[in-house]
């Protein structure tokens, strides 16, 4: 398998291992995700095991430009540590001076290289750099040489292109980043064209790279941690949709929705001055009550001031004192349509995913 692809060091050397430990050597990761990985939600993650935050997707220019849009998407407090804040963009001069206002803040910034969303396209970052190799390279560069805080990245496989995505991962590195989380997915691979998460080019990576790397991607059940990092080698695992359905996944316990929902707003009222972030995390969260109890559904999508949020919430309490919610065994995270396409990609083509292999 190693000669299959260039190599640029000859010798695996050990990285650097300062930045790694100044983060305390993290297992379990939460991603950064839109509008959805504020502060409350990283605080309650953090409760229930979770290592290492990232803070949601923050667009560079808009932070340079706007206060408001600042003091509305960026907080952090003593006990959101370590996190990480990370920036998209293609303009190394704002990205920097977006990272100046925040570098006391944050143990790191990573710059967003995986965003596969057609905002992305529209803007030209995200994963939408990576067939630029140069360009990225360039930026990556500029920014490291003019900045004293960590910068790390998150990137997603090139096409089914292992070599130009090794290759571009080394450059990284030599650039000066000091992590890399690999999404094990191209950018095409989204939505109703997702794919099992390609684990084989994150072993490849961790194989060849001196810098710690993330894996990220297809993970489920607590189970699969182990399988991933026993597989890739990487030296920790990135979550995202699993954690906003259930925050505490990294503990391996089974928590109450309903008291999960009233922690996340003991933290909310503590820690946030508006509503935007609520309605999604509450649908998140009771989804699987909300395919029993259509009317709860109803009364959440029609809150709109903190008093609904808050008269939702004890509708909800009531409803559980008394014993009367139900909820189905499903989750809004491995809906029909995502169980139908795991279906076809691991049984029926008759391929078993590399990381389900014993080796």
């Amino acid at each position: 398998m190693n000669n299959q692809y260039y190599d640029c060091y000859v010798e695996k050397k050990e990285y650097e291992k300062s930045f790694w430990e100044s983060l305390g050597k993290p297992k379990y990761i939460s991603a950064p995700m839109v509008d959805l990985s504020e502060l409350p939600f990283r605080l309650l993650c953090r409760k229930y095991n979770c290592d290492l935050t990232f803070t949601p997707m923050l667009h560079s220019k808009n932070f340079v430009e706007h206060e408001k849009y600042r003091k509305g998407y960026f907080k952090s407090c003593d006990m959101d540590k370590p996190v990480i804040a990370q920036f998209c963009g293609n303009d190394s001069k704002i990205l920097l001076e977006a990272i100046n206002f925040i570098k006391d803040d944050v143990n790191a910034v990573d710059i967003n290289l995986g965003c596969p969303q057609q905002i992305a396209k529209k803007g030209n970052y995200g994963a939408f750099l990576l067939h630029k190799h140069d360009e990225v390279v360039n930026l990556i560069s500029d920014i490291t040489n003019n900045c004293v805080i960590p910068i790390t990245c998150k990137i997603r496989k090139i096409d089914n292109d292992y070599q130009k995505t090794l290759n571009l991962c080394y450059d990284l590195q030599s650039r000066g980043i000091k992590m890399i989380t690999v999404h094990g997915r191209t950018k095409e691979e989204k939505g109703i064209n997702i794919k099992q998460c390609d684990y084989e080019i994150i072993r490849i990576i961790k194989e060849r790279l001196n810098i710690p790397i993330i894996a990220n991607g297809s993970i489920e059940h607590f189970e699969d941690i182990k399988k991933c990092l026993n597989y890739t080698k990487a030296d920790a695992v990135m979550c995202a949709e699993i954690l906003l359905e259930k925050p505490y996944f990294f503990s391996n316990k089974n928590i109450d929705a309903v008291n999960i929902v009233n922690e996340y707003f003991e933290l909310y009222l503590k820690y946030e001055s508006n509503t935007k972030y609520l309605k999604g995390h509450l649908f998140k969260f009771l989804y699987k009550y909300f395919q029993v109890h259509t009317d709860l559904r109803d009364l959440l999508n029609n809150c709109h001031t903190l008093n609904d949020y808050i008269n939702f919430k004890n509708v909800l309490n009531e409803r559980k004192n008394m014993g009367t919610l139900t909820e189905t065994s499903y989750s809004c995270h491995c809906d029909k349509l995502m169980e139908k396409k795991k279906k076809e990609i691991m049984n029926g083509s008759g391929i078993t995913p590399l990381y389900l292999i014993k080796i």
